[in-house]
């Protein structure tokens, strides 16, 4: 049972007294205090520019872009002093690591307010004495530099919880170490599945639980209820075994910017723009235009059309295959419509689904043109290798193109293939990752690596294949023994490295 606290005498005064001096948002009055408390000689445009920041409630931010000696740094502290009145206090501000100081100094001269700079010696400190986010818990407005705020994204998103409940959960079903030294006690991680069930527990994707944690923590951040995004899966909690009896559903969580949802279909940034959740950018809005030097250099500053590149590896095939009828395609491999990567392609109900491996798209005409029907064998081959898969023939797809979804797993019905005498491949057996060198720029606001986010990828595997028919009677499943000459056979002549 909880008890309201009363105020007392001198705190009723106190609120009282501070409610009158409370004006509109949109009146010079309301930086009234502000402006008398300030340590420093306003200019009439350094006033309106921070009555112009404070105004909008609608907007998520704005951008002070006077000319240089103009005062943007006294007009960006009015903002930074008068939200701090107003008890808004969560403030970060990220200046180049020369100016961390110099920031800290105006603030505490000019507006009396005591930041803090974080690098990593505080950092640390505070994380060894208080265990807590110190982004989140500072006292005043936290400085930092730009490279550390990228170092310490995930803190800077404020997404902090809780997770000791799960800590002991975990001790339950993995059960404590026993064994004499620094682990002993905590939840144990010698089995892989308590590996593969600790990270389950402690996942908002995995754990309802942790779940409605995450997203509460971002509501507070948002100022805006979260909580219809997980509805009804707040009990939840999926263990390796369950996900091995059968496919589950994942819950709804900010890691994501899409939803798990019955009647919207998952799409990357939905959150940010229905849920109104600051994109992981520099200033939390979506990016367009970027300005780096190396985007520049190669004309995409703004997003960009750039034609497949050709590396020729259609032009090294054998002979055999050349002389039949023959198609040369752009080898397209997106996304599954069907899953996310590899997710269940060999369950039972996906191969009643559809052809029971893998499978190929090819256009209606050009398949009709060298004899392809639907459901044949065909192979794809160029110079880095081969793939044998069944054929969807469709009206739907495009003359010119080949399209094998990203990713069948190469288990099910894969028979062998007749050019390199090796099992049949997957898509990206007839790929060659091309590292793009816009992917390499780091340290440059949210231009820096993060796992799964933003980093060296091979972007470009689009290649160009020649596509022929395999007979039924030529099909070759190797099931004769693997003898020590084909294990060491890599490829006939002609294909791939000799």
């Amino acid at each position: 049972m909880t008890t309201q606290q009363l105020l007392t005498p001198h705190q009723s005064q106190y609120y009282a007294w501070l409610l009158t001096r409370r004006a509109a948002g949109d009146s010079v009055e309301s930086l009234a205090s502000t402006l008398v408390d300030s340590q420093v000689d306003l200019n009439p445009h350094q006033v309106e520019a921070a009555l112009f920041a404070c105004r909008n409630p609608l907007s998520r931010g704005v951008i002070l872009a006077d000319e240089v000696g103009l005062g943007k740094t006294i007009e960006a502290g009015l903002v930074i002093s008068q939200r701090w009145a107003e008890r808004r206090r969560k403030v970060l501000i990220i200046v180049p690591a020369n100016l961390r100081k110099q920031w800290h100094q105006e603030l505490q001269d000019k507006f009396g307010l005591q930041g803090l700079i974080l690098e990593a010696k505080s950092y640390n400190a505070i994380r060894k004495q208080e265990r807590q986010n110190p982004f989140l818990f500072a006292s005043g407005p936290v400085i930092c530099s730009y490279q550390f705020a990228k170092a310490k994204a995930d803190d800077v998103k404020g997404i902090d919880w809780d997770t000791t409940q799960e800590y002991e959960e975990l001790k339950k079903c993995n059960y404590p170490v026993q064994v004499e030294g620094v682990s002993k006690g905590m939840p144990s991680l010698e089995e892989d599945i308590y590996v593969c069930d600790s990270v389950m527990r402690m996942a908002p994707e995995t754990n309802g639980e942790v779940a409605h944690k995450s997203w509460s923590a971002l509501s507070k951040k948002t100022g805006i209820d979260h909580h219809h995004l997980y509805a009804g899966r707040h009990e939840d909690k999926i263990t390796f075994r369950d996900i091995v009896a059968q496919p589950r559903k994942i819950i709804t969580a900010p890691t994501w910017s899409g939803i798990e949802s019955e009647t919207v279909s998952y799409t990357a940034g939905y959150t940010n723009i229905h849920e109104h959740i600051p994109f992981r950018t520099l200033t939390g809005r979506a990016h367009f235009y970027q300005d780096h030097e190396w985007f520049l250099d190669f004309g995409e500053g703004f997003c960009a059309y750039k034609p497949p590149v050709d590396l020729k590896a259609h032009e090294n095939v054998p002979a055999s295959v050349r002389s039949k009828p023959h198609l040369t395609l752009s080898w397209i491999t997106p996304h599954s419509k069907w899953g996310i990567h590899s997710s269940y392609q060999d369950n039972l109900r996906m191969l009643n689904l559809f052809r029971g491996g893998p499978y190929v798209w090819l256009s209606e005409e050009e398949a009709a043109s060298i004899g392809i029907r639907d459901n044949d064998w065909v192979e794809a081959i160029n110079a880095n290798g081969a793939t044998v898969a069944r054929a969807v023939v469709s009206q739907r797809i495009p003359r010119g193109m080949a399209i094998m979804y990203h990713a069948q797993e190469k288990n099910v019905n894969v028979p062998g293939s007749n050019s390199t005498g090796k099992r049949g491949g997957i898509l990206n057996s007839v790929t060659r990752v091309i590292v793009k060198p816009t992917n390499m720029v780091g340290g440059y606001a949210q231009l820096a690596y993060s796992f799964n986010y933003y980093g060296t990828v091979g972007c470009q595997r689009d290649e160009v294949v020649v596509i022929h028919k395999i007979e039924d009677q030529d099909i070759d499943w190797l099931e004769r023994p693997l003898t020590p000459e084909r294990e060491a056979q890599r490829n006939p002549v002609g294909i791939g490295k000799k």
